[in-house]
Parts: C-alpha cells; structure tokens; sequence
C-alpha cells in the first residue's frame, strides 16, 4: 500500500476540568485511494487562511500520555 499524501487532520471536543483536559484529533484518508501512515504524526498549526501560526509553549506545562498511546507506532491503512 502506497504512503498517504493527502490526509488532513481536526480537532475534536475536549473535555475535563483544569489539568486533566483531554481531547481528540481526528486524521482523515481525503484522497480516493487507501494508503498506509505509519510512524509519529507532526502536527502544525494553521489560520484559516493556511497561514502557519507561532507555538508557544508554556513553561510547567505537563502532559500525560495513556500507556496505550505510547505503545510505538504501528500501521495504519
């Protein structure tokens, strides 16, 4: 199965109460043939205008990850 080269990527609802806030990203096939992502994802950030936008992490920020979503990569088609 060929790489993808055209997925696109939303965000979802999050939920929780301050510092346990946790939400979705949801990555989708928008071409017409199956392919296959494997490895980790890189997400940047866009305006509406497909401008890129500044990041700015905070300083004592922490963030959590389930044991489930650090398992290692594995293949997705």
């Amino acid at each position: 199965m060929p790489p993808c080269s055209h997925i696109s990527a939303s965000a979802g609802q999050a939920q929780g109460a301050a510092g346990t806030i946790t939400g979705v990203v949801t990555v989708t096939n928008t071409s017409a043939a199956a392919c296959t992502v494997e490895g980790y994802p890189t997400i940047a950030l866009y305006s509406g205008s497909g401008a890129p936008l500044t990041v700015t992490m905070v300083n004592g920020l922490t963030v959590s990850v389930t044991p489930q979503a650090s398992a290692p990569p594995s293949p997705v088609t």
